[in-house]
Protein backbone atom coordinates (compact mmCIF):
# COMPACT_ATOMS: atom_id res chain seq x y z
CA UNK A 1 0.00 0.00 0.00
CA UNK A 2 1.47 3.50 -0.96
CA UNK A 3 2.70 5.71 1.93
CA UNK A 4 -0.22 7.77 3.27
CA UNK A 5 -0.54 10.91 5.74
CA UNK A 6 -3.05 9.32 7.90
CA UNK A 7 -5.28 11.61 9.97
CA UNK A 8 -5.61 9.72 13.23
CA UNK A 9 -5.27 12.26 15.90
CA UNK A 10 -8.17 10.97 18.48
CA UNK A 11 -7.08 6.99 17.32
CA UNK A 12 -3.46 7.67 18.39
CA UNK A 13 -5.18 9.19 21.87
CA UNK A 14 -7.28 5.92 22.50
CA UNK A 15 -4.17 3.68 21.67
CA UNK A 16 -2.03 5.56 24.36
CA UNK A 17 -0.46 8.32 22.09
CA UNK A 18 0.82 5.10 19.87
CA UNK A 19 1.32 6.92 16.44
CA UNK A 20 0.06 4.83 13.58
CA UNK A 21 1.98 4.95 10.85
CA UNK A 22 0.54 2.75 7.95
CA UNK A 23 -2.94 0.41 7.19
CA UNK A 24 -1.13 -2.73 7.88
CA UNK A 25 -3.93 -5.94 9.17
CA UNK A 26 -2.76 -5.12 12.63
CA UNK A 27 -3.66 -1.25 12.62
CA UNK A 28 -6.69 -2.46 10.59
CA UNK A 29 -8.03 -4.90 13.51
CA UNK A 30 -7.06 -1.95 15.83
CA UNK A 31 -9.38 0.30 14.19
CA UNK A 32 -12.38 -2.71 13.57
CA UNK A 33 -11.73 -3.40 17.85
CA UNK A 34 -12.00 0.70 18.74
CA UNK A 35 -15.64 0.37 16.53
CA UNK A 36 -16.39 -2.89 18.70
CA UNK A 37 -15.49 -1.30 21.35
CA UNK A 38 -18.07 1.50 20.94
CA UNK A 39 -20.86 -0.57 19.61
CA UNK A 40 -20.54 -2.07 23.25
CA UNK A 41 -20.82 1.20 25.17
CA UNK A 42 -23.43 2.59 22.58
CA UNK A 43 -25.87 -0.50 22.30
CA UNK A 44 -24.58 -2.96 24.51
CA UNK A 45 -27.98 -4.59 24.31
CA UNK A 46 -28.18 -4.96 20.09
CA UNK A 47 -26.08 -7.74 18.56
CA UNK A 48 -24.67 -5.21 15.79
CA UNK A 49 -22.26 -6.95 13.54
CA UNK A 50 -18.96 -4.59 12.76
CA UNK A 51 -17.39 -6.12 9.65
CA UNK A 52 -15.41 -4.80 6.36
CA UNK A 53 -16.73 -4.62 2.90
CA UNK A 54 -15.98 -7.71 1.22
CA UNK A 55 -18.49 -8.29 -1.46
CA UNK A 56 -21.51 -6.58 -2.78
CA UNK A 57 -22.04 -2.63 -1.86
CA UNK A 58 -20.63 -1.34 0.87
CA UNK A 59 -23.37 0.35 3.57
CA UNK A 60 -24.76 0.10 7.00
CA UNK A 61 -28.38 -1.73 7.75
CA UNK A 62 -29.46 -0.80 10.83
CA UNK A 63 -32.68 -2.62 10.12
CA UNK A 64 -30.34 -5.45 9.77
CA UNK A 65 -28.13 -4.67 12.73
CA UNK A 66 -24.86 -4.50 10.40
CA UNK A 67 -22.73 -2.02 9.75
CA UNK A 68 -19.58 -1.70 6.94
CA UNK A 69 -16.57 -0.25 7.89
CA UNK A 70 -16.16 2.49 4.62
CA UNK A 71 -12.74 1.45 3.85
CA UNK A 72 -12.75 4.20 0.95
CA UNK A 73 -12.22 6.72 3.98
CA UNK A 74 -9.49 4.58 5.32
CA UNK A 75 -7.72 4.11 1.43
CA UNK A 76 -7.35 7.66 2.08
CA UNK A 77 -5.97 7.76 5.42
CA UNK A 78 -9.18 9.26 7.21
CA UNK A 79 -9.34 6.78 10.35
CA UNK A 80 -10.65 9.27 12.55
CA UNK A 81 -13.49 9.93 10.11
CA UNK A 82 -13.97 6.25 9.80
CA UNK A 83 -14.60 5.91 13.56
CA UNK A 84 -16.83 8.75 13.77
CA UNK A 85 -19.09 7.68 10.79
CA UNK A 86 -19.27 4.21 12.69
CA UNK A 87 -20.02 6.07 15.46
CA UNK A 88 -22.95 8.07 13.65
CA UNK A 89 -24.33 4.57 12.49
CA UNK A 90 -24.27 3.35 15.85
CA UNK A 91 -26.17 6.74 17.14
CA UNK A 92 -28.49 5.80 14.37
CA UNK A 93 -29.55 1.75 15.68
CA UNK A 94 -29.67 3.17 19.45
CA UNK A 95 -31.62 6.31 18.78
CA UNK A 96 -33.25 6.17 15.63
CA UNK A 97 -36.97 3.76 14.78
CA UNK A 98 -36.38 1.47 12.21
CA UNK A 99 -37.56 2.37 8.78
CA UNK A 100 -40.88 1.07 8.68
CA UNK A 101 -42.04 3.88 11.74
CA UNK A 102 -39.71 6.59 10.08
CA UNK A 103 -41.30 5.82 6.38
CA UNK A 104 -44.96 6.59 7.78
CA UNK A 105 -44.96 10.53 7.96
CA UNK A 106 -42.76 10.52 4.48
CA UNK A 107 -45.67 8.58 2.53
CA UNK A 108 -47.90 10.50 4.83
CA UNK A 109 -46.19 14.13 3.21
CA UNK A 110 -45.83 12.48 -0.12
CA UNK A 111 -49.50 11.31 -0.57
CA UNK A 112 -50.76 14.89 0.60
CA UNK A 113 -49.01 16.54 -2.13
CA UNK A 114 -49.89 14.46 -4.74
CA UNK A 115 -53.24 14.98 -3.89
CA UNK A 116 -52.87 18.51 -4.06
CA UNK A 117 -51.41 19.07 -7.25
CA UNK A 118 -53.97 19.25 -9.97
CA UNK A 119 -52.76 18.49 -13.75
CA UNK A 120 -54.52 20.89 -16.65
CA UNK A 121 -57.08 17.88 -17.34
CA UNK A 122 -58.32 18.56 -14.05
CA UNK A 123 -57.21 15.49 -12.27
CA UNK A 124 -54.86 15.04 -8.91
CA UNK A 125 -50.94 13.81 -9.88
CA UNK A 126 -52.41 10.91 -7.25
CA UNK A 127 -55.31 10.05 -9.72
CA UNK A 128 -52.87 9.96 -12.39
CA UNK A 129 -49.19 8.01 -10.78
CA UNK A 130 -51.84 5.72 -9.20
CA UNK A 131 -53.64 4.18 -11.72
CA UNK A 132 -51.35 1.72 -11.87
CA UNK A 133 -52.30 -1.21 -9.21
CA UNK A 134 -48.94 -2.61 -9.62
CA UNK A 135 -47.16 0.13 -7.46
CA UNK A 136 -46.14 -1.20 -3.73
CA UNK A 137 -44.45 0.88 -0.66
CA UNK A 138 -41.32 -2.06 -1.55
CA UNK A 139 -40.82 -1.46 -5.12
CA UNK A 140 -41.25 2.09 -4.54
CA UNK A 141 -38.39 2.14 -2.10
CA UNK A 142 -36.18 -0.44 -3.83
CA UNK A 143 -33.05 0.51 -5.86
CA UNK A 144 -33.81 0.13 -9.57
CA UNK A 145 -33.98 -3.21 -11.39
CA UNK A 146 -31.30 -3.04 -14.14
CA UNK A 147 -33.77 -5.42 -16.46
CA UNK A 148 -36.81 -3.02 -15.04
CA UNK A 149 -38.96 -1.95 -17.45
CA UNK A 150 -39.14 2.07 -18.01
CA UNK A 151 -41.94 3.65 -16.15
CA UNK A 152 -41.74 7.39 -15.91
CA UNK A 153 -44.23 7.70 -13.13
CA UNK A 154 -42.37 5.10 -11.07
CA UNK A 155 -39.00 6.69 -11.36
CA UNK A 156 -40.29 10.58 -10.63
CA UNK A 157 -42.06 8.84 -7.42
CA UNK A 158 -38.74 6.93 -6.27
CA UNK A 159 -37.22 10.47 -6.80
CA UNK A 160 -39.60 12.15 -5.00
CA UNK A 161 -39.83 9.55 -2.10
CA UNK A 162 -35.86 10.15 -1.51
CA UNK A 163 -35.90 13.63 -1.36
CA UNK A 164 -38.66 13.66 1.17
CA UNK A 165 -35.85 10.98 2.59
CA UNK A 166 -32.86 13.31 2.37
CA UNK A 167 -35.04 15.67 4.58
CA UNK A 168 -36.29 13.19 6.73
CA UNK A 169 -32.46 12.26 7.47
CA UNK A 170 -30.71 15.45 7.97
CA UNK A 171 -33.66 16.16 10.54
CA UNK A 172 -32.64 13.10 12.20
CA UNK A 173 -28.99 13.42 12.04
CA UNK A 174 -29.39 16.91 13.82
CA UNK A 175 -30.98 15.26 16.69
CA UNK A 176 -29.11 12.20 16.95
CA UNK A 177 -25.45 13.74 16.17
CA UNK A 178 -26.63 17.13 19.32
CA UNK A 179 -27.69 14.10 21.61
CA UNK A 180 -24.27 12.07 21.39
CA UNK A 181 -22.26 12.43 24.17
CA UNK A 182 -19.17 14.73 23.81
CA UNK A 183 -16.25 12.31 24.17
CA UNK A 184 -18.60 10.18 20.59
CA UNK A 185 -19.34 13.16 19.18
CA UNK A 186 -15.79 15.09 18.51
CA UNK A 187 -15.46 12.18 15.93
CA UNK A 188 -18.04 13.29 14.12
CA UNK A 189 -17.49 16.89 14.64
CA UNK A 190 -14.26 15.92 12.65
CA UNK A 191 -16.27 15.11 9.38
CA UNK A 192 -18.86 17.66 9.93
CA UNK A 193 -16.10 20.08 9.59
CA UNK A 194 -14.74 18.61 6.31
CA UNK A 195 -18.19 18.74 4.90
CA UNK A 196 -18.85 22.15 5.85
CA UNK A 197 -15.31 23.28 4.68
CA UNK A 198 -16.76 21.84 0.87
CA UNK A 199 -20.06 23.66 1.11
CA UNK A 200 -18.56 26.87 1.96
CA UNK A 201 -16.74 27.00 -0.43
CA UNK A 202 -19.16 26.05 -3.11
CA UNK A 203 -21.90 28.96 -0.97
CA UNK A 204 -18.39 31.77 -1.53
CA UNK A 205 -18.32 30.79 -5.67
CA UNK A 206 -22.11 30.90 -6.27
CA UNK A 207 -21.65 27.12 -7.38
CA UNK A 208 -24.94 25.83 -6.78
CA UNK A 209 -27.36 26.82 -9.21
CA UNK A 210 -30.69 25.54 -7.86
CA UNK A 211 -30.22 26.98 -4.11
CA UNK A 212 -33.57 27.46 -3.19
CA UNK A 213 -34.71 23.77 -3.90
CA UNK A 214 -35.19 21.26 -2.15
CA UNK A 215 -32.26 19.28 -2.44
CA UNK A 216 -29.73 22.32 -1.74
CA UNK A 217 -32.02 23.17 1.13
CA UNK A 218 -30.86 20.23 2.57
CA UNK A 219 -27.27 21.13 2.70
CA UNK A 220 -28.44 24.28 4.13
CA UNK A 221 -30.67 22.85 7.33
CA UNK A 222 -27.75 20.40 7.84
CA UNK A 223 -25.09 23.41 8.13
CA UNK A 224 -27.68 25.72 9.82
CA UNK A 225 -28.84 23.22 12.70
CA UNK A 226 -24.97 22.35 12.98
CA UNK A 227 -24.05 25.83 13.86
CA UNK A 228 -21.35 26.36 11.01
CA UNK A 229 -23.43 29.34 9.36
CA UNK A 230 -27.37 30.85 9.78
CA UNK A 231 -29.70 30.77 7.10
CA UNK A 232 -32.79 32.83 6.87
CA UNK A 233 -34.79 30.75 5.11
CA UNK A 234 -34.33 28.00 7.17
CA UNK A 235 -34.50 30.16 10.26
CA UNK A 236 -37.84 31.24 8.99
CA UNK A 237 -39.43 28.09 7.89
CA UNK A 238 -37.98 25.03 10.24
CA UNK A 239 -38.22 24.00 13.93
CA UNK A 240 -35.80 25.50 15.81
CA UNK A 241 -32.57 23.23 16.58
CA UNK A 242 -33.71 22.95 20.01
CA UNK A 243 -37.26 22.08 19.33
CA UNK A 244 -35.23 19.12 16.84
CA UNK A 245 -33.25 18.00 19.60
CA UNK A 246 -35.37 17.54 22.07
CA UNK A 247 -38.38 15.97 19.68
CA UNK A 248 -38.38 12.74 19.18
CA UNK A 249 -37.68 11.20 15.85
CA UNK A 250 -41.03 11.12 13.71
CA UNK A 251 -42.42 14.13 15.78
CA UNK A 252 -39.14 16.24 14.47
CA UNK A 253 -39.41 14.91 11.18
CA UNK A 254 -43.55 15.84 11.43
CA UNK A 255 -42.64 19.00 12.24
CA UNK A 256 -39.70 19.81 9.51
CA UNK A 257 -42.23 18.98 6.74
CA UNK A 258 -44.63 21.31 8.03
CA UNK A 259 -42.55 23.85 8.14
CA UNK A 260 -41.16 22.95 4.56
CA UNK A 261 -44.40 21.93 2.76
CA UNK A 262 -44.87 24.28 0.42
CA UNK A 263 -40.88 23.76 -0.86
CA UNK A 264 -41.79 19.96 -0.30
CA UNK A 265 -45.12 20.22 -2.86
CA UNK A 266 -43.06 22.84 -5.49
CA UNK A 267 -40.09 20.02 -5.75
CA UNK A 268 -42.87 17.54 -6.65
CA UNK A 269 -44.45 19.50 -8.87
CA UNK A 270 -40.91 20.30 -10.14
CA UNK A 271 -40.06 16.89 -10.35
CA UNK A 272 -43.00 15.35 -11.52
CA UNK A 273 -42.50 17.90 -15.11
CA UNK A 274 -39.07 16.32 -15.72
CA UNK A 275 -40.17 12.46 -15.36
CA UNK A 276 -43.34 13.15 -17.15
CA UNK A 277 -43.12 16.74 -19.27
CA UNK A 278 -46.39 16.14 -22.01
CA UNK A 279 -48.44 14.78 -19.30
CA UNK A 280 -48.23 18.00 -16.89
CA UNK A 281 -49.29 20.36 -19.82
CA UNK A 282 -51.97 18.21 -21.26
CA UNK A 283 -55.15 19.76 -20.77
CA UNK A 284 -58.91 18.11 -21.62
CA UNK A 285 -59.18 16.63 -24.71
CA UNK A 286 -62.20 17.97 -25.59
CA UNK A 287 -64.11 14.83 -26.57
CA UNK A 288 -66.76 16.00 -23.48
CA UNK A 289 -68.05 13.48 -20.88
CA UNK A 290 -69.67 10.47 -22.68
CA UNK A 291 -70.62 7.27 -20.53
CA UNK A 292 -67.88 5.70 -21.18
CA UNK A 293 -65.62 8.51 -20.47
CA UNK A 294 -67.51 8.47 -17.10
CA UNK A 295 -67.05 5.07 -16.55
CA UNK A 296 -63.28 4.72 -16.61
CA UNK A 297 -62.74 7.41 -14.28
CA UNK A 298 -64.72 5.77 -11.91
CA UNK A 299 -63.22 2.48 -12.15
CA UNK A 300 -59.65 4.56 -12.44
CA UNK A 301 -60.55 6.74 -9.15
CA UNK A 302 -61.14 3.47 -7.28
CA UNK A 303 -57.75 1.65 -8.66
CA UNK A 304 -56.53 5.18 -7.41
CA UNK A 305 -58.40 4.68 -4.04
CA UNK A 306 -57.03 0.98 -3.35
CA UNK A 307 -53.48 1.48 -4.69
CA UNK A 308 -53.36 4.75 -1.97
CA UNK A 309 -54.76 2.92 0.90
CA UNK A 310 -52.69 -0.22 0.40
CA UNK A 311 -49.30 2.03 0.54
CA UNK A 312 -50.77 3.76 3.52
CA UNK A 313 -51.24 0.57 5.17
CA UNK A 314 -47.81 -0.98 4.73
CA UNK A 315 -46.18 2.75 5.17
CA UNK A 316 -48.09 2.90 8.90
CA UNK A 317 -50.11 5.51 10.60
CA UNK A 318 -49.01 9.20 10.62
CA UNK A 319 -49.70 12.87 11.34
CA UNK A 320 -51.94 14.75 8.19
CA UNK A 321 -50.88 17.04 6.76
CA UNK A 322 -53.19 20.34 5.54
CA UNK A 323 -51.16 21.49 1.76
CA UNK A 324 -53.34 24.44 -0.13
CA UNK A 325 -54.40 22.96 -3.69
CA UNK A 326 -51.88 24.54 -6.96
CA UNK A 327 -51.90 23.69 -10.77
CA UNK A 328 -48.44 21.63 -11.59
CA UNK A 329 -48.74 24.27 -14.34
CA UNK A 330 -49.13 27.06 -12.53
CA UNK A 331 -45.78 26.13 -10.47
CA UNK A 332 -43.81 25.05 -13.64
CA UNK A 333 -44.60 28.02 -15.12
CA UNK A 334 -43.45 30.51 -12.28
CA UNK A 335 -40.32 28.32 -11.99
CA UNK A 336 -39.57 28.42 -15.61
CA UNK A 337 -39.80 32.85 -14.85
CA UNK A 338 -37.33 32.59 -12.01
CA UNK A 339 -35.14 30.41 -14.16
CA UNK A 340 -34.82 32.43 -16.91
CA UNK A 341 -34.57 35.82 -14.95
CA UNK A 342 -31.94 34.34 -13.39
CA UNK A 343 -30.11 32.97 -16.47
CA UNK A 344 -30.27 36.68 -17.28
CA UNK A 345 -28.64 38.15 -14.69
CA UNK A 346 -25.93 35.61 -14.52
CA UNK A 347 -25.03 34.87 -18.42
CA UNK A 348 -21.94 32.96 -19.07
CA UNK A 349 -21.54 31.44 -15.43
CA UNK A 350 -22.38 28.14 -16.43
CA UNK A 351 -18.90 27.72 -18.53
CA UNK A 352 -15.49 27.23 -16.37
CA UNK A 353 -12.56 29.40 -18.01
CA UNK A 354 -9.84 31.10 -17.05
CA UNK A 355 -9.94 35.04 -18.16
CA UNK A 356 -7.11 37.41 -18.52
CA UNK A 357 -7.70 40.45 -16.78
CA UNK A 358 -4.62 43.22 -16.04
CA UNK A 359 -4.68 44.78 -12.68
CA UNK A 360 -2.13 47.70 -12.12
CA UNK A 361 -0.31 46.29 -14.89
CA UNK A 362 -0.32 42.90 -13.74
CA UNK A 363 -2.28 40.15 -16.11
CA UNK A 364 -4.53 37.71 -13.40
CA UNK A 365 -6.05 34.67 -13.84
CA UNK A 366 -9.62 34.70 -12.71
CA UNK A 367 -11.60 31.47 -12.66
CA UNK A 368 -15.36 31.04 -13.02
CA UNK A 369 -16.65 28.12 -11.24
CA UNK A 370 -19.38 26.00 -13.51
CA UNK A 371 -22.49 25.96 -11.93
CA UNK A 372 -23.98 22.72 -10.37
CA UNK A 373 -27.08 21.34 -9.29
CA UNK A 374 -27.33 20.55 -5.77
CA UNK A 375 -27.63 16.64 -6.77
CA UNK A 376 -24.81 17.06 -8.46
CA UNK A 377 -22.73 18.93 -5.90
CA UNK A 378 -23.89 16.37 -3.78
CA UNK A 379 -22.22 13.63 -5.90
CA UNK A 380 -19.19 15.56 -5.88
CA UNK A 381 -19.10 15.89 -2.19
CA UNK A 382 -19.79 12.47 -1.45
CA UNK A 383 -17.22 11.00 -4.09
CA UNK A 384 -14.95 10.10 -1.02
CA UNK A 385 -17.77 7.35 -0.29
CA UNK A 386 -18.28 5.43 -3.35
CA UNK A 387 -18.23 1.76 -3.03
CA UNK A 388 -14.64 0.16 -2.26
CA UNK A 389 -14.27 -3.52 -1.26
CA UNK A 390 -11.53 -5.09 0.54
CA UNK A 391 -9.72 -8.37 -0.79
CA UNK A 392 -10.94 -11.56 0.90
CA UNK A 393 -7.46 -12.06 1.79
CA UNK A 394 -6.62 -8.88 3.60
CA UNK A 395 -9.81 -9.50 5.68
CA UNK A 396 -8.44 -12.64 6.71
CA UNK A 397 -4.92 -11.47 7.67
CA UNK A 398 -7.40 -8.55 9.83
CA UNK A 399 -9.54 -11.12 11.23
CA UNK A 400 -6.59 -13.59 12.55
CA UNK A 401 -5.73 -10.93 15.32
CA UNK A 402 -8.78 -12.25 16.69
CA UNK A 403 -7.56 -15.42 17.06
CA UNK A 404 -3.89 -14.18 19.23
CA UNK A 405 -4.62 -15.16 22.67
CA UNK A 406 -1.84 -13.81 24.88
CA UNK A 407 -0.79 -15.17 27.97
CA UNK A 408 0.89 -14.00 30.83
CA UNK A 409 2.68 -16.58 33.27
CA UNK A 410 5.44 -17.30 36.10
CA UNK A 411 7.31 -19.81 36.16
CA UNK A 412 10.45 -21.51 38.01
CA UNK A 413 12.61 -23.20 35.60
CA UNK A 414 15.01 -25.15 38.52
CA UNK A 415 17.05 -22.08 39.28
CA UNK A 416 15.11 -20.91 42.61
CA UNK A 417 13.99 -18.03 40.69
CA UNK A 418 10.79 -16.91 39.13
CA UNK A 419 10.66 -16.28 35.33
CA UNK A 420 7.76 -14.11 33.64
CA UNK A 421 6.78 -14.58 30.41
CA UNK A 422 4.59 -13.84 27.64
CA UNK A 423 2.88 -17.12 25.69
CA UNK A 424 1.64 -16.34 22.48
CA UNK A 425 -1.27 -18.96 21.49
CA UNK A 426 -3.01 -18.71 17.62
CA UNK A 427 -6.21 -20.31 18.16
CA UNK A 428 -6.75 -21.77 14.77
CA UNK A 429 -10.33 -23.06 16.00
CA UNK A 430 -11.96 -19.69 15.95
CA UNK A 431 -13.67 -18.74 12.50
Amino acid sequence: MDELELDATLMNKWLGDKKITDLSPKTLYDIQSLIEYYRDVIVPDKNVKIKFPVEGTPCANPDDMEIEIPYSMLAEGRIDNTIGAMIHELRHIQDTPVRAETVAPIWAMLNTILNSLKLPNGKTLAEVVFSDCSYSLDRIVAEPDEDEKADPHLDFLREAVGLLFGLANACEDVRIDANTPPNLKKYIDGIDSRAWAKFEEAMKNDVIEDWDFLQATIFRFLFHHKGFYKDEMIEKYSPSTQSIIENDAVGAIIDTFAGFRDLCQQEVARLYDNFCPNKSEQGNDGQGNNELDMFNDYVGDMVTEEVQKSIATQAGNAKGFEIDPKDVSAIIENLKEDTTLEAENTSGDKEMSNELCESNGTVNAVVLHTKKTAKEFSKSMNSDHRAKLISAELNTQIQNFKNIQVHTTTEDFGTNQNTTYDCVIFDATKN
